[in-house]
């Protein structure tokens, strides 16, 4: 069994690193490099960055700012954001990124999970699918951009996207991101775990005993992003990671007989 992963989940926008509360009120939290620095102090075991600049009009790859971000990392690095076509893919991999991830355009046009996937690998291509519940309490797929559901079954939807090559599965609560509330089997009640790819879970996650818990069920890792930059009720940024004996107590029940 491969060891479970806590990984950080970062948003850039322009050329700062911030936190969002249910994908709405943007706040700053740092530096992209010096955040980046601290985590490779702590020996984070990978990372996860999200450019969510373009929501705003005239959005372009932040190619010099990424190059130093991927030429300064020491553990593996996935990128998304602005990624429209297999150039762009290309482009990010040469730079030393590990992974691409794709969100809205794995909605828009989802022949390019396996163009990547054919010319870079599937182990190269994560899909992140952000759930929403509507108007009725179903969790649905949610397309942030054009602010819509997406009117097809989540389980349904997820074995289609790995018949197009996705290597790794990325699921976001929205209605629990940025909140600290707590992410629980409730949530993934609706999800079907049991598929061929790694699953990453995000949105809400509020304590160690909460990824605990969350590592006792059918995933392979946990992606966070308040938990590890803000401190206490008032959010005062502090950049922190699990020490080694923190790791080791919060996986070491999965290697018991």
């Amino acid at each position: 069994m491969l060891q479970k992963r806590i990984i950080p989940l970062l948003f850039l926008s322009e050329n700062k690193i911030v936190k969002t509360e249910k994908f709405k009120n943007i706040s700053y939290v740092g530096d992209p490099l010096n955040i980046l620095k601290i985590f490779n102090e702590k020996e984070v075991d990978e990372i996860i960055l999200l450019d969510i600049s373009k929501r705003k009009k005239n959005y372009k790859l932040q190619v010099e700012l990424l190059k130093q971000f991927a030429s300064e990392c020491f553990m593996p690095i996935t990128y998304g954001g602005g990624i429209n076509s297999l150039a762009d893919a290309e482009l990010i991999l040469n730079m030393g990124f590990e992974k691409i991830c794709l969100t809205h355009v794995a909605l828009s046009n989802p022949k390019l999970i396996q163009e990547i996937s054919d010319n870079f690998g599937k182990q190269s291509v994560v899909v992140k699918l952000d759930l929403k519940k509507n108007l009725f309490r179903k969790l649905k797929v949610y397309d942030y951009l054009n602010n819509k559901f997406i009117n097809e079954d989540i389980n349904h939807y997820i074995k289609k996207i790995i018949s197009l090559g996705a290597g790794e599965l990325v699921i976001n609560f929205v209605d629990n991101e940025g909140t600290r509330a707590g992410l629980y089997d409730a949530d993934l009640l609706k999800i079907d775990l049991n598929i061929e790819i790694p699953i990453i879970i995000s949105g809400g996650v509020n304590s160690h005993q909460n990824i605990k818990d969350l590592f006792k069920s059918r995933i392979d890792a946990v992606a966070l992003g308040s938990l590890l930059v803000y401190f206490g009720i008032h959010k005062a940024v502090l950049i922190n990671y699990p020490n080694k004996d923190e790791k080791k107590e919060l996986t070491e029940f999965l290697f018991k007989e």
